[in-house]
């Protein structure tokens, strides 16, 4: 039996992550969007993605979480290959801060309010 967890990116839930296979860290697996505007920026955003050269230079990747209950998996993205989704674990506190003050896809800190109006006024950014 495969393993579910929710994927959450920049502090909001964009779906689910069904681990199909997991090696050394690597994982593949199945994400399914929830539909939110997040989801769909994800998508955007790791569509530009090529796994070699964000394996090979981590600060052109981003960073979420797999939740499930308590359970909580830090996890790089490196890609997607049609609707397979590679993620990398990283479970050193020192390589999570390293990673989350040095990669190019930081999370924006603009309120959701804000996003909402921009959506709506048809600027996606």
């Amino acid at each position: 039996m495969n393993e579910t967890f929710t994927l959450t990116w920049q502090g909001q839930d964009i779906g689910s992550y069904e681990i199909l296979h997991s090696d050394m860290g690597i994982m593949d697996g199945n994400w399914t969007g929830n539909g939110s505007p997040a989801a769909a920026d994800f998508k955007k955003l790791i569509g530009t993605f090529e796994i070699k050269k964000v394996f090979a230079k981590p600060q052109l990747g981003t960073m979420a979480l797999l939740r499930s209950g308590s359970n909580e998996i830090h996890v790089f993205v490196l890609g997607m290959i049609q609707d397979m989704l590679t993620l990398k674990t990283v479970s050193d506190q020192g390589a999570i801060d390293w990673l989350q003050k040095t990669m190019k896809n930081k999370q924006k800190q603009r309120p959701a309010i804000v996003r909402m109006f921009r959506r709506l006024a048809g600027k996606e950014n």
